[in-house]
């Protein structure tokens, strides 16, 4: 357990303040209780450049499924964007989103080393059009103003459904909702095999 700050990721590892390397499997980021707007001063940088955190100032917090986002590859969430709860427990969710984890997993072992897996983003933006199709007319989407809605009034927070809906959309990664794509071994730079 490292409990000293982490100045910067490397390839293979995080570097502390001390300026020692430490070669990690996985990283694990709490955000606290931060609802709806997500951000804060850690940079997670995807694709092309790509910064998460100031893509969601701009268009709100939103992940495939809550777990996967766009452009951000082999980035998963626990209780992301609208997979929280105000009307059950959120452990069946988690509970749901590890499976999803682990079945993402075996598919990511199975595109081969150096590989990662990005979700399409059409396959993104039609989960999230549903998502805030299905709040229009509930509680969760009347008009107040709330923790649920970020500063614009989007919803980015809440699952409008059933947790066993939820239970039944994670069961399983769909492999056609995902680009795989490889890395240079050692390398920073993404290499389409394209």
């Amino acid at each position: 357990l490292v409990t000293g700050q982490i100045t910067q990721l490397s390839a293979t590892g995080i570097i502390t303040s001390d300026g020692t390397e430490r070669p990690i499997d996985v990283l694990i980021f709490s955000t606290g209780f931060v609802v709806a707007d997500i951000i804060c001063d850690l940079q997670i940088t995807g694709l092309n450049g790509r910064n998460l955190f100031g893509e969601w100032l701009k268009t709100g917090a939103e992940a495939y499924q809550g777990i996967t986002a766009e452009g951000f590859p082999n980035l998963l969430f626990l209780l992301g964007p609208n997979t929280g709860l105000g009307h059950n427990s959120v452990v069946h969710m988690v509970e749901s989103q590890v499976a999803y984890l682990l079945d993402y997993l075996r598919l990511l072992d199975g595109a081969g080393e150096g590989a990662y897996l990005d979700v399409k983003p059409e396959a993104q933006r039609a989960f999230s059009d549903s998502i805030q199709e299905k709040l229009k007319g509930t509680v969760w989407a009347s008009g107040c103003a709330s923790w649920y809605h970020n500063e614009a009034g989007r919803n980015t927070t809440i699952w409008p459904d059933l947790n066993s809906a939820y239970r039944k959309l994670t069961r399983r990664v769909k492999p056609e909702d995902y680009v795989v794509r490889q890395i240079r071994v050692g390398g920073y730079d993404f290499v389409s095999p394209d």
